[in-house]
């Protein structure tokens, strides 16, 4: 997977493998040939690239520009990004304490969620008053 901004000065090239195999060296070289070539079509950009697989087992990159992401990793860093997804849209609502979304989201989206939710808050005053109106008015 390709990815890029829009003046595509900046491209991230994400290998996706399965969970179930370790990491090898050939992968490693498969992602090296996806940002070689990338680097020979867009010479000006500043091409990085992640395998996304299980722990490589020692093996180490030579390429400053390539990274390791484990799956537990992704997966982390993906409900992350969804957690703060969903905090901007609780921040969003005039009134969150007494918005139906806002208790579909905690129903929905778990404990989990709404404690990363509850992590975002604490650098987001708006959101850490928003969380707390949201529980008073819970109880």
């Amino acid at each position: 997977m390709f990815l890029s901004n829009s003046k595509q000065d900046e491209i991230i090239i994400v290998e996706i493998k399965s969970p179930q195999v370790e990491l090898t060296i050939p992968n490693r070289e498969q992602l090296h040939g996806y940002m070689t070539y990338l680097e020979q079509k867009y010479t000006a950009a500043k091409i990085r690239g992640i395998l996304i697989g299980n722990a490589p087992n020692g093996m180490a990159t030579k390429n400053v520009d390539m990274s390791w992401l484990s799956w537990r990793e992704a997966f982390a860093r993906s409900k992350a990004a969804y957690a703060e997804i969903i905090a901007s849209m609780i921040s969003g609502y005039a009134d969150s304490s007494r918005d139906l979304r806002v208790r579909e989201i905690q129903s929905y989206g778990g404990q989990e969620i709404w404690k990363v939710i509850r992590q975002v808050s604490e650098s987001d005053t708006h959101l850490k008053q928003l969380l707390a109106d949201f529980n008073a008015t819970k109880s």
